[in-house]
């Protein structure tokens, strides 16, 4: 015969729950109702911790709850039990994603079916080791930059750095992020003092406090480097209103570059002064327009930085917008003597080499054309030669010009006009 315990019942309340503190009742095989609704309490978030909640069956005589767990979707495995309705889970792997399922047992030891399944993986909440060493490199610093260094976080986790700069006004502005253990700061006033601090940023955005503060001023101490790798491209072609003198340069890549300064003379000793002085401009490229063909133009090129303090000057280069070479002969659309003709045009001042070329029409058609070093005649000339490839036809119209270089390169100085002659 089964012992029936008849007792005094005892109702209280823990945590939103009805619990049955009389004595079991043996004869008691029914299972209560599986806790509902359970959830990731985001109230309050604890580091590397889930908060568990769920809400309790209908049945008042339950006595605890047993809380399951499992690992990246392995085997459920009971890890505590509780009275309350929620659950403090601590000490968890960040990257890791935990399922959780609870049931409820009464008085009588009887289960309940499973809750719902949680999923949820911690939140790391925990800021990193700041960053430490912060120092300036006195070598890389100066001329409106300065160079930073620090030792990094012992974090795996370090995603990158946060720099903050106060401009000697007490006040601490974030500048920058880097993933790198250094930075530089560059476009600074030379004459202010700049004080710096670093913190380190988790992949969970978690920001460490300030490492070690530093500051220095970044005084001018050089003058930039003196241009180089310049060329210059003299051009008189009148059809395509173009009479001009190119430079071209390297480009310069100092931290506190300004300008250029451009000097040109007509003498090819001159200083880059202000007598001198043409233009200022930012970029590596410079178009003269204000020439006249049949005159050298001498240039210097001055880098600056930002302190006005100015490079060595360049030499001196220069070139000449050709005059347009006159064709002498033949011309006019005349009938050559022969169908060899001999090309005749007047040779210009300044210019080094010539290029004849010889056409079916006025726009297209080369069939001939040969390049001359120019002499110190008043005039060049060449035959139309008998052994060419293409010979020169008899009763038919062609057409010449000459090409004019200032430089022994293939750019082109100048035209001179298309003339016609006829073959006899």
């Amino acid at each position: 015969m089964k012992t029936r315990y008849i007792a005094t019942m005892l109702i209280f309340v823990i945590s939103g729950q009805l619990f049955n503190c009389s004595e079991p009742d043996e004869d008691d095989t029914k299972a209560p109702g599986p806790p509902l609704n359970l959830i990731y309490d985001t109230l309050i978030l604890i580091d590397r911790g889930i908060i568990l909640s769920w809400t309790a069956p209908v049945d008042n005589d339950v006595e605890r709850y047993s809380i399951h767990r499992n690992l990246d979707g392995g085997e459920f495995i009971e890890i505590a039990q509780s009275i309350y309705t929620t659950y403090q889970d601590t000490n968890l792997d960040y990257d890791v994603e935990y399922g959780y399922k609870v049931l409820a047992i009464d008085g009588a030891g009887n289960k309940s079916s499973f809750s719902n399944i949680l999923k949820q993986s911690p939140p790391d909440l925990a800021p990193p080791p700041p960053p430490y060493n912060l120092e300036y490199d006195v070598n890389l610093s100066g001329d409106g930059s300065i160079y930073l260094s620090w030792q990094s976080s012992y974090d795996e986790e370090i995603s990158g750095y946060k720099l903050y700069r106060d401009t000697d006004t007490g006040v601490f502005n974030e500048i920058g992020t880097t993933s790198s253990n250094y930075y530089f700061d560059i476009g600074l006033d030379y004459y202010t003092q700049y004080t710096y601090k670093v913190t380190a940023e988790d992949n969970a955005g978690n920001e460490s406090v300030f490492s070690n503060i530093v500051s220095l001023t970044p005084i001018n101490r050089f003058s930039p480097a003196t241009p180089n790798g310049i060329e210059i491209r003299a051009h008189n072609i009148p059809a395509e209103f173009q009479t001009n003198v190119e430079l071209f340069w390297n480009p310069n890549t100092e931290i506190d570059f300004s300008h250029y300064g451009i000097y040109r003379s007509e003498l090819p000793l001159f200083a880059a002064n202000e007598s001198s002085f043409l233009d200022s401009i930012t970029n590596n490229y410079y178009e003269d327009n204000q020439v006249t063909p049949g005159i050298t133009y001498y240039y210097k090129l001055l880098a600056f930085d930002l302190g006005g303090l100015s490079s060595d000057p360049s030499f001196a280069l220069s070139d000449t917008p050709l005059e347009v070479p006159e064709l002498l002969s033949p011309i006019d659309d005349n009938t050559t003597s022969s169908a060899t003709p001999t090309f005749v045009w007047e040779n210009i001042s300044h210019a080094i080499k010539y290029r004849i070329v010889v056409r079916t029409s006025s726009m297209t058609g080369d069939i001939w054309e040969v390049e001359l070093t120019a002499t110190t005649e008043n005039t060049m000339s060449i035959t139309y030669p008998s052994n060419a490839t293409t010979q020169l036809e008899s009763n038919t119209r062609y057409y010449w010009f000459i090409s004019s270089y200032s430089q022994d390169t293939d750019e082109i100085n100048c035209y001179s006009d298309i003339n016609a002659f006829r073959t006899p």
